[in-house]
C-alpha cells in the first residue's frame, strides 16, 4: 500500500509582503519574458538571423559566407552578446530575491524572513 504525499503547510503560505506577483508578471511580459519560464523570446532572433541569411542566398550569393560563419549560441551566450534592453540578470534579481526570502522564511520558521539577515547568520 502506498500513501500519496501531501504538501506540507509552509509551502502553501503566501509570498512575503511587498511581493506583487501580478505586477512582476506584467513587467516580465512587457520585456518579452515568459513569467512562468523566465525565458525570453529574444533568443529566437539568433536563429531567425540564420534563417534569414539562408533565404537570401539565392538572390545574394555573398550571404552564403555569412551563413557558413554563423554559429549557434547558448541561451546565456546570446544575452551576454546582445543589446537586449532587459537582460535576464537584471530581471531575475527582482524575481528571485523575494522567492529566496520566502524559502528562507520557511526554513527558519517565519514567512517574511530577510535574506540579508539570514545570510549574515
Amino acid at each position: 500500500m502506498t500513501a500519496t504525499a501531501q504538501p506540507s503547510a509552509p509551502f502553501a503560505t503566501p509570498l512575503p509582503t511587498g511581493f506583487d506577483a501580478e505586477a512582476r508578471a506584467a513587467q516580465l511580459k512587457a520585456a518579452n519574458i515568459n513569467p512562468q519560464t523566465g525565458l525570453a523570446t529574444d533568443y529566437l532572433n539568433h536563429f531567425n538571423e540564420a534563417i534569414m541569411l539562408l533565404e537570401m542566398i539565392p538572390d545574394m550569393v555573398e550571404c552564403a559566407e555569412d551563413f557558413l560563419a554563423w554559429t549557434p549560441l547558448s541561451y546565456a551566450e546570446h544575452f551576454i552578446a546582445s543589446n537586449f534592453k532587459a537582460k535576464l540578470a537584471e530581471q531575475a534579481i527582482g524575481w528571485l530575491k523575494p522567492l529566496v526570502a520566502a524559502a528562507g522564511g520557511v526554513i527558519n520558521g517565519g514567512y517574511g524572513a530577510d535574506v540579508e539577515q539570514i545570510m549574515a547568520a
